[in-house]
């Protein structure tokens, strides 16, 4: 859950500063989406190997129930903090991405 929590924060720093720049087409969203939750799942089977498979599902659970939410505020944020969480390559790289 502490992953969720980090999730959303994320977010909730980049919707609240990124009304700028150019806007993240709806497709760049829901790939945005698609990887926050793969992130999710990624960080859990890393920082517990050996987690039942339970855990695993219980934190895409709780991934995807917050994947409806970040679509529907993706649009306030800039395209470049949008580019930078698809690229990110775990978590904490996606912590960084910060609006332009």
């Amino acid at each position: 859950m502490k992953l969720v929590a980090t999730l959303l924060t994320t977010a909730a720093i980049a919707f609240s500063a990124g009304a700028c720049s150019s806007k993240p087409s709806a497709e760049d969203c829901e790939k945005a989406a698609d990887h926050v939750v793969d992130l999710t799942v990624a960080a859990v089977t890393k920082s517990t190997p050996d987690a039942p498979e339970e855990a695993v599902a219980a934190a895409r659970k709780g991934a995807e129930k917050s994947r409806a939410r970040f679509v529907e505020m993706c649009p306030q944020v800039d395209k470049g903090t949008i580019d930078c969480i698809n690229g990110a390559g775990t978590l904490e790289d996606m912590q960084k991405c910060k609006p332009q």
